[in-house]
């Protein structure tokens, strides 16, 4: 009984540490709400969540502002078709900053272009704003296979 008491206080203690605050989990839900809105080309969603100051940095080393993103969403042209994180994302609040830090597989076509699947590591950095989180700067670095 006392192994079974004991098992039950180390599972409840180890959820609660790996459970994110409050916070880490308004990020996570606005790194979500990014995705989805990337992938449907929604380009009212991107205006609210890109802040005005974005530095989007693509692994290839293209960089591209929130006027950037949010034209190419209204057009159609964005190339991401599909997103999916690869195990856990590490989230760092300071304040009212976070980065978020993952691996993530980015399948895009480029305009003419034949579809590939990058392998990447990607760190954001999202500021809390009257509106809720907004991205304000993305950098990817592709890794190695």
């Amino acid at each position: 009984m006392i192994r079974f008491v004991t098992a039950l206080l180390a599972t409840t203690v180890l959820a609660q540490a790996a459970a994110p605050t409050k916070a880490e989990q308004e990020v996570l839900d606005a790194m979500e709400a990014w995705r989805v809105a990337t992938l449907a080309q929604d380009a009212p969603a991107l205006d609210r969540l890109l802040h005005p100051q974005l530095i989007y940095s693509h692994s290839s080393g293209r960089l591209e502002s929130k006027s950037d993103i949010v034209t190419l969403a209204k057009a159609k042209k964005l190339p991401n078709t599909s997103m999916t994180t690869l195990g856990g994302q590490t989230v760092m609040i300071f304040g009212p900053n976070a980065i978020v830090r993952g691996n993530m597989d980015v399948g895009s076509k480029a305009a003419g272009g034949s579809p590939t699947l990058l392998h990447l590591s990607v760190l954001y950095v999202w500021t809390r704003m009257p509106q809720g989180w907004q991205l304000v700067a993305r950098q990817a670095t592709k890794i190695a296979q």
